[in-house]
C-alpha cells in the first residue's frame, strides 16, 4: 500500500529534489521533515506549503486520493508572481490597448487577527496587461486590489503585499485563499479556507512558525452566517523575498 512517504519520494524524484532542500525551503531541519514522513502525516498547517513545493495536489499528497497529483491548488510561478503588475502615474503613460486598470481600495486585509477598516475609498489604480487578465480567465471589472496587513499567511502573502481579489469567486473551494469580512466586527481577513468536514469550514493560516497561527479555526455552517466571502485571492505583488 502506498504511503505518504512513497508519494513524497515520487514527487522528489520527479522534481529532482531532496528532503533536505524541501526542509530548507520550509525553514525547518531535515529530521523534522523526515519525522513527518515516518509517522505518515504532515501537519495541517504545513501540508499546503509542502504541496506547493512539490507541485502537487495537497489532498493527494496527504491522503493518497485518486486526484491527479499534478493538479496544484495554486501555481506560485503564475498566481503569486510579482512581475505582472505595474503602477502608473497616469493612464496616458500606458501603451494603447495593452493594459487594463484595476482599482486599488484603501483597505487593509489582515493576514493575522483581523483589521477593521473605515468605509473603503479608492486609493489608486494598478495597470495589468490584457493578456494576463485573459490568461487568468477573470473579468477586469471583478478584480480589486487591497493591502495585506500582518504575517499569518507567510510565505504565501507578506505584510505590505498588494493582493488582487476576484469578486466573482466567492464560493469556497478547498484550499484556496480568500478575503472575507466579519459582519459583526467589520474585520477583513485573508485566509486559506477548506471544508474540514461536512458543514464545517476550516480557516487556515500558512505561517506554521508562529504559535499564534499553528491551529486552524473551525466554523460550523451557522457560524459562517457571520462571515461574508469577498472573493478569492488570484494574485499578489510585493517586495517579499527581495
Amino acid at each position: 500500500m502506498e504511503t505518504l512517504k512513497d508519494r513524497v519520494l515520487t514527487r522528489l524524484n520527479k522534481l529532482d529534489m531532496t528532503q533536505t532542500e524541501v526542509a530548507k525551503i520550509l525553514s525547518i531541519d531535515r529530521q523534522r521533515f523526515s519525522n513527518w514522513l515516518s509517522r505518515g502525516s504532515i501537519p495541517a498547517n504545513s501540508i499546503f506549503n509542502v504541496a506547493s513545493i512539490l507541485k502537487c495536489d495537497p489532498e493527494w499528497l496527504q491522503f493518497g486520493t485518486d486526484k491527479n497529483p499534478d493538479n496544484r491548488i495554486e501555481s506560485e510561478a503564475e498566481t503569486y508572481s510579482a512581475n505582472k503588475v505595474l503602477l502608473w502615474d497616469h493612464h496616458s503613460d500606458l501603451p494603447d490597448g495593452e493594459f487594463l486598470m484595476i482599482k486599488k481600495l484603501d483597505v487593509k486585509a489582515a493576514a493575522g487577527d483581523g483589521f477593521q477598516n473605515d468605509w473603503p475609498t479608492l486609493k489608486n489604480e494598478l495597470a495589468f496587461r490584457v493578456d494576463w487578465i485573459k490568461k487568468s480567465k477573470a473579468m477586469s471589472f471583478n478584480l480589486l486590489a487591497i493591502t495585506i496587513n500582518g504575517d499569518s499567511m507567510h510565505p504565501t502573502l507578506m505584510d505590505g503585499d498588494t493582493a488582487i481579489i476576484d469578486l466573482s469567486q466567492n464560493e469556497i473551494k478547498n484550499g484556496q485563499v480568500y478575503a472575507f469580512v466579519n459582519n459583526e466586527t467589520s474585520d477583513v481577513q485573508v485566509k486559506r479556507l477548506s471544508y474540514y468536514r461536512k458543514n464545517i469550514i476550516s480557516i487556515h493560516s500558512d505561517n506554521d512558525h508562529d504559535p499564534r497561527y499553528m491551529h486552524d479555526i473551525h466554523l460550523a455552517d451557522e457560524e459562517m452566517d457571520n462571515i461574508k466571502i469577498i472573493g478569492r485571492i488570484v494574485h499578489r505583488s510585493g517586495s517579499s523575498g527581495l
